[in-house]
């Protein structure tokens, strides 16, 4: 028998012990972060938040997920072929579609939690915990920056993207804060509550896409004309280039100047902070990425380990609105 194989391993698994707070007698755990896209700087980011959190115990965190825009039979393609190369010992998913999922990771047999976006509630047995923002919160923040902006109301168009549910609840916060109702029904558009109207060609479906989400926004301020758009994802600012030629126009400009920009995402780059500075986003709700990598490192390595895990793992939501 060739023994080479399992002396490396050995030797392999020796090198890597270093003390740690996660780590084991013998050898490390392996778990992965599945991602909507692995392109997406908010979920590198929350990788790198995972690796930093595991940098000096013998555990690692691996980042898998499609490489275009987020789609659920892709997601479970990428979690198959990691499989076929890795044995994980836990698994956290931003949730693309909780059904299509659900069928899928019951099957796994391993500790499982949702970052970012959540299972819905149907589903949500499929997984022991949700780390991220409380989503009704963020778009409750995003209806209030518009709020001040325009204290009488108006006329608003809102953008998303079709079937993610972490999404979906920003959305139902954006109208909640709005209307001035906690219980306002799911997926109905405001029209006069809290003196607000939503036009009739928005939500907008980002398809999850940046060039999509610009010709969306073009649209929006040449044709639509609201007084307010509210974007719950960072789409229209994640290529800075394309949003300032989109605002080179002179039309654009003008229509600027009635329009107001509020939009969500993860930590801000300094060509996201820019455009504040160039006055084409008014104001931004914000959150840490790499917060929650670090919280889905610890709590999955907690379990493993037979601890209890922290029930606080909402991450927090700053409000920006000027360039610092």
């Amino acid at each position: 028998m060739d023994l080479w194989p399992k002396l490396i391993t050995l030797l392999t698994l020796l090198g890597l012990c270093a003390p740690s707070v996660f780590s084991q007698p013998d050898t490390g755990f392996t778990i992965a972060m599945l991602a909507k896209n692995t392109a997406d700087p908010n979920f590198i980011e929350a990788w790198q938040g995972c690796q930093r959190a595991l940098k000096n115990s013998p555990h690692r965190c691996l980042f898998i997920g499609p490489k275009g825009s987020a789609n659920p039979r892709e997601q479970i393609a990428a979690l198959d072929q990691a499989l076929k190369s890795h044995d994980l010992d836990a698994l956290a998913v931003s949730v693309t579609h909780s059904g299509l999922l659900y069928r899928h990771l019951k099957l796994l047999g391993i500790p499982i939690i949702s970052f970012d976006s959540p299972f819905d509630q149907q589903h949500q047995d499929a997984g022991i915990q949700y780390i991220g923002v409380n989503n009704y919160v963020l778009g409750r923040k995003l209806a209030a920056l518009a709020k001040q902006s325009n204290p009488n109301g108006g006329t608003v168009c809102l953008m998303t993207a079709a079937n993610d549910q972490n999404l979906n609840q920003r959305i139902q916060g954006v109208r909640q804060e709005f209307s001035g109702n906690p219980d306002w029904p799911m997926n109905t558009k405001l029209q006069g509550q809290g003196s607000w109207y939503e036009t009739s060609r928005c939500p907008w479906d980002s398809g999850d896409s940046s060039a999509r989400s610009l010709r969306q926004l073009k649209s929006t301020l040449t044709g639509i004309k609201p007084d307010v758009f509210i974007s719950v994802g960072h789409w229209p600012t994640v290529d800075y280039e394309a949003i300032l030629k989109l605002f080179s126009a002179n039309d654009i400009k003008l229509r600027k100047e009635k329009t107001k920009i509020f939009i969500a995402s993860g930590k801000l780059s300094t060509d996201q902070l820019s455009l504040l500075d160039e006055n084409i986003v008014d104001g931004y709700v914000t959150f840490g990425f790499f917060d929650i990598g670090v919280a889905v490192a610890g709590q999955l390595i907690r379990t493993l380990s037979n601890q209890s895990i922290e029930n606080n793992s909402e991450i927090r939501i700053t409000t920006v609105t000027h360039s610092p």
